[in-house]
């Protein structure tokens, strides 16, 4: 005997997955502390997507200027997408680890983005999750 349908099976319409929340945008200045108590400052937002926001960063600046060296990726910690993307970057992206492959096949330059600092940031009652990262290449700000 067949399965019974039930309600909307059968339909070939598929369920959209749920819809993720976007961190909510924080201040030029804000300072998040990672895991290891390292201290990183935000300046501009330069990006957003379907789940987080991008900014630039730096460690122990007073100011975070256009020529940051880093970026920070922030999305609500009961979102998904980051913690998937940070559990990858903490096992192969670390800086000796990315170095250490780029020595051992006598590369110039590997185009993956070193794994800086990780943790979790409280702001108005939210948990947030942010990972600290190289950054590369242009940014889109003036469509921002």
């Amino acid at each position: 005997m067949p399965p019974k349908k039930t309600a909307g099976s059968g339909s070939g319409a598929k369920k959209a997955p749920a819809k993720r929340k976007l961190a909510e945008e924080f201040p030029p200045g804000e300072v998040l502390t990672d895991s290891a108590k390292k201290q990183w400052k935000l300046g501009l937002p330069i990006g957003q997507g379907g789940f987080g926001r991008l900014y630039l960063a730096n460690e122990n600046a007073k100011t975070v200027g256009p020529d940051a060296p880093y970026v920070i990726k922030v999305e609500p910690s009961d979102n998904g997408p980051l913690f998937s993307e940070l559990k990858f970057y903490m096992r192969a992206a670390k800086p000796e680890m990315i170095q250490q492959w780029i020595s051992s096949h006598k590369l110039d330059y590997l185009g993956v983005p070193r794994y800086w600092g990780s943790g979790l940031h409280e702001k108005s009652g939210n948990s947030y999750r942010f990972m600290v990262m190289d950054r590369f290449g242009k940014d889109f700000t003036e469509d921002f």
